[in-house]
């Protein structure tokens, strides 16, 4: 019993300890983003981010601050589409160049994924805000996946040969 007891107090005591981390690394990565201005290393920088806002909307969602979750998802979801819309327009190619665009696809599909998990959990009633951006989420993601693996070019038309007789039985020109 004594052992279970320790057991349950170190899991809490790293539960509290990892929770008074989270805030003061997420602000430090929020600001890591905010002063990025390539947009690679904003891509890197937000995918860094990713995984700690989800966690910080689902602590919110779990101490009843939905309004307050919403609104850090939402912000979350804007600076995606930010992101995303300054790789694409620094010409950048992603399948020859993948840095920035890997990452941010790798974390918006966790993202999503993560999100699906704390909808569910949710009445219907409180859904509405979130499916939308997790919807508006996983449409960034998909259009990071279709710059990363575009379809193949279709095939160049063949050219029709004409067979050709073989010498002995093709015409003769008269002489």
């Amino acid at each position: 019993m004594i052992g279970l007891a320790k057991l349950a107090a170190a899991v809490a005591l790293l539960a509290l300890v990892r929770q008074g981390q989270d805030p003061a690394k997420l602000l430090q990565l929020e600001q890591k983003f905010r002063e990025q201005t390539d947009p690679v290393h904003r891509a890197k920088a937000l995918a860094k981010l990713a995984s700690g806002e989800i966690r910080a909307a689902q602590e919110e969602i779990r101490a009843g601050q939905t309004d307050q979750a919403l609104g850090r998802l939402d912000r979350f979801r804007d600076d995606a589409r930010e992101v995303y819309q300054a790789l694409q327009a620094s010409g950048i190619n992603a399948v020859k160049r993948p840095a920035g665009f890997q990452e941010l696809q790798i974390a918006l599909r966790e993202s999503v994924r993560r999100l699906r998990d704390i909808i569910f959990g949710l009445s219907l009633e409180r859904r509405g805000g979130f499916v939308t951006a997790q919807q508006d989420l996983d449409q960034i993601n998909n259009q990071l996946l279709q710059d990363l693996f575009p379809p193949p070019p279709p095939p160049k038309p063949r050219r029709k040969r004409h067979a050709r007789l073989p010498r002995s039985l093709a015409p003769r020109a008269p002489s």
